[in-house]
C-alpha cells in the first residue's frame, strides 16, 4: 500500500490543491492528514471540504482541536487565535463537529501517526531536537512514526546504541535495525525557507519515504490573505529569502504546547486503527477483450470516465463502545444502547458504528421519531450502495434466546430493501472466531401510521461469545427507524 502522508494545510487552498494534483499523479493509494487543516490560511471551508472528499484518514491537529472547542485556546499567540475566531465563524456547526471527532492517533501495518508526539498526544508538545523523538520510540512499538506540526521535514533515526540523530530529507529505504520517525513537513505553512508545499509518499510494503515538494501561486496564497483581513503573520513565510539565514525554529512557532491535563485537548478520539477505517473502492473492470486498438481506445475511455465517477465509502466509528452483558438484563428489556440525543448527519454515534457505501450521497443520523421515542434517520441517493449501522458488541450465553425487532416507514419516492440484521461471533475448540449471520429480516408487518415491523426471535448458538445487531439498507430515499430492539425471551 502506497500512502501519501501531509500535514499542517493551514487553510491554504493554492498549497493544497497543488499537492492534491501531485498526489493524484503519483500512483498513490490511500492519503493521510495529520492534522491543522485550519488556522492561518484564508481559506478553511474550501480546504475542508476537499480535505474531507480526497482524504482517506485523518488525524486532530492543536489547530483545528482549539477551533472545535476541545481544547485550550488560551495556548495560542494573539495572531493564531485571531484567525481561529475568524475561521470558526467562516465553518458550519456540521464541520465543527466532523473536526471534533477526528482521532489524536491512527495506527497502521507497522507504521503510526499522529499531528505532534505520541508520548501524550493529546498535548501536543514539539519534536524540536533529536532528543525529543525518545519520548514518541518509548511508547510505541511501530519502526516507522510519522508527525507534522513544527512544518519542518526532518528525518529522526534511532539505531542500536540508542542515540537519536537527525538526517536531512531524502528519499531512504527502511533498515531492520533502525526506528524512524519522520517528520512530514507542512502544505500549507513550510518554515524550512523552501517555499514549496512538502509531503511523504510511504510505501508499507518496501518500507521506502519518498519526499515531494511542490511549487503553488503564492501570489494567489497572499492575495488571499489580504482580501479577507487577515494578519499579515499568516503569510509571513512567503517573504522568506532563502539568501538570508532562518531563525531558530523554537522562535517561530506560536503554540504552547499543554502543561497538564486541563489545557490538553480532552473529549477526544485518542485512537483509530487504519484496519477498520478502510473505505470501499468501487472500480469498473473491463468485460471484453480488447479486438483492435480502435476497441482498446473505447474501453480504456469508458473505464478511465467510470473510474473518475466512481465513489468511496466512508466508515464512522463509534465515538464510545462500551461492550454489554446481555445476561445482566432482565426478560423483556432491551439490551441496545441506543443514542439518548439527536446528532448531525453523519456525526458519530455512541455505540453504533456508520458505514456508508457512498460518502457524498449517504448520511445516517440519530433523532426523535414523531416526538416519542429516538431512532435514526438514514438517507440515500445511491441506490447501489450499502449503508449500515452497527451495534456494539453485546456478550451473550449460548441458548439463550433473543427476539430483534425494527419498525421502518419510508417517504414517497423510496425503492430498495431494508433489513435488520443479527451476526453472532462464534468460537470452536481448534478454529480461529468466526462471524456469522444468525437473523436477516426485513419489515413486513403492517403497523398503523404507515409503520413496517420486522421482528424475530432466536436461539443464540453454541460457542457463541457475542452478537451485534445491524441495519442494512441498499436503497433511494428517505427511510425513519424506530423500536430498534434487541430483548430477552
Amino acid at each position: 500500500m502506497r500512502y501519501a502522508i501531509t500535514s499542517d494545510v493551514h487553510a491554504n487552498l493554492q498549497a493544497w490543491n497543488a499537492v492534491l494534483l501531485d498526489i493524484r499523479s503519483s500512483n498513490v493509494d490511500r492519503v493521510i492528514c495529520l492534522g491543522d487543516i485550519v488556522g492561518y490560511g484564508p481559506n478553511p471551508r474550501e480546504v475542508l471540504e476537499s480535505v474531507h472528499s480526497s482524504v482517506d484518514h485523518i488525524v486532530m491537529g492543536n489547530h483545528d482541536a482549539a477551533l472545535c472547542g476541545v481544547m485550550d485556546e488560551s495556548l495560542f499567540n494573539d495572531n493564531a487565535r485571531a484567525v481561529l475566531d475568524w475561521s470558526r465563524d467562516e465553518l458550519n456547526q456540521e464541520a465543527i463537529t466532523f473536526l471534533s471527532n477526528l482521532p489524536l492517533v491512527l495506527v497502521g501495518d507497522g507504521f503510526r501517526c499522529t499531528h505532534a508526539e505520541f508520548s501524550n498526544p493529546s498535548h501536543f508538545d514539539y519534536i524540536l531536537e533529536a532528543e525529543d523523538a525518545l519520548p514518541s520510540w518509548s511508547t510505541t512499538s511501530e519502526k516507522m512514526l510519522f508527525v507534522g506540526h513544527t512544518h519542518l521535514p526532518g528525518i529522526y533515526v534511532m539505531g542500536d546504541s540508542g542515540t537519536p540523530h537527525i538526517v536531512q530529507p531524502q528519499d531512504f529505504g527502511m533498515e531492520t535495525d533502525k526506528r524512524y520517525l519522520i517528520n512530514v513537513g507542512s502544505v500549507g505553512q513550510p518554515r524550512d525557507g523552501d517555499l514549496r508545499a512538502s509531503y511523504c509518499i510511504f510505501d508499507d510494503a518496501t518500507g521506502a519515504v519518498y519526499w515531494r515538494r511542490i511549487p503553488f501561486d503564492v501570489d494567489a496564497f497572499q492575495a488571499a490573505i489580504e482580501q479577507r483581513g487577515l494578519p499579515a503573520a499568516s503569510a509571513a513565510f512567503t517573504r522568506h529569502d532563502p539568501r538570508d539565514g532562518m531563525a531558530p525554529l523554537r522562535d517561530m512557532v506560536d503554540f504552547k504546547p499543554a502543561q497538564n491535563e486541563a489545557q490538553a485537548a480532552s473529549t477526544v478520539v485518542v485512537e483509530q486503527n487504519l484496519a477498520d477505517l478502510h473505505r470501499k473502492v468501487r472500480r469498473w473492470k473491463s468485460l471484453f477483450v480488447v479486438l483492435s486498438i480502435c476497441l482498446a481506445l473505447i474501453l480504456a475511455a469508458g473505464g478511465f470516465i467510470a473510474w473518475r465517477l466512481g465513489t468511496r465509502g466512508l466508515v464512522i466509528e463509534s465515538r464510545r463502545t462500551n461492550a454489554i452483558n446481555a445476561t445482566t438484563f432482565v426478560a423483556g428489556s432491551n439490551v441496545l444502547d441506543l443514542p439518548t440525543e439527536a446528532s448531525e448527519s453523519n456525526a458519530a454515534l455512541d455505540n453504533w458504528t456508520i458505514e456508508l457505501g457512498n460518502r457524498r450521497k449517504q448520511t445516517a443520523r440519530a433523532a426523535e421519531i414523531d416526538n416519542e421515542s429516538m431512532g435514526f434517520i438514514l438517507e440515500s441517493d445511491a441506490p447501489d450502495a450499502e449503508l449500515r449501522l452497527s451495534s456494539g458488541p453485546i456478550h451473550v450465553t449460548p441458548g439463550r434466546r433473543f427476539q430483534v425487532e425494527l419498525w421502518s416507514r419510508t417517504t414517497d419516492g423510496y425503492s430498495g430493501s431494508l433489513a435488520v440484521e443479527v451476526t453472532i461471533d462464534r468460537a470452536e475448540a481448534g478454529k480461529p472466531a468466526q462471524v456469522s449471520k444468525q437473523v436477516v429480516k426485513e419489515p413486513n408487518e403492517r403497523r398503523h401510521g404507515g409503520w413496517l415491523a420486522a421482528r424475530e426471535s432466536f436461539r443464540v448458538p453454541a460457542g457463541a461469545r457475542m452478537l451485534r445487531v445491524h441495519i442494512n439498507g441498499t436503497f433511494s430515499g428517505r427511510i425513519e427507524i424506530r423500536n430498534v430492539a434487541l430483548s430477552r425471551r
